[in-house]
């Protein structure tokens, strides 16, 4: 499945930047994403991001070893925040809890922290 038929399928998932933090989203519509963008998790796969772990909020099982792309980002596109940091790390929240937070290292990604 491509990424533009996940999008489709799941929606656009919204993206918000903390308070005071130095990213935004898309400085102009259509922009092409780069390396500080969180859509780079669906240009570089998110199944491989989530790796012999299981992703957990309010007690249920979110996302697990290898679900598919279409399930990481329906979860992400009902994620309550998506925040990316100043060391371009991303930290994803859902039911406004810390769940995963991820670093963005030369073009790929690596899991920081599951809670």
């Amino acid at each position: 499945m491509t990424q533009e038929q996940v999008l489709q399928e799941v929606g656009q998932p919204t993206f918000k930047a903390k308070k005071g933090n130095s990213w935004n989203y898309r400085k102009k519509p259509g922009a092409p994403a780069n390396l500080s963008d969180p859509q780079i998790l669906f240009k570089n796969g998110l199944a491989k991001i989530i790796v012999g772990s299981q992703l957990e909020a309010n007690g249920k099982t979110v996302l697990k070893s290898g679900d598919s792309e279409a399930k990481i980002a329906e979860v992400l596109g009902k994620a309550d925040r998506i925040e990316a940091g100043v060391g371009k790390d991303v930290r994803i929240y859902y039911y406004d809890k810390l769940v995963l937070q991820i670093v963005v290292h030369k073009g790929s990604i690596a899991v920081m922290r599951f809670n």
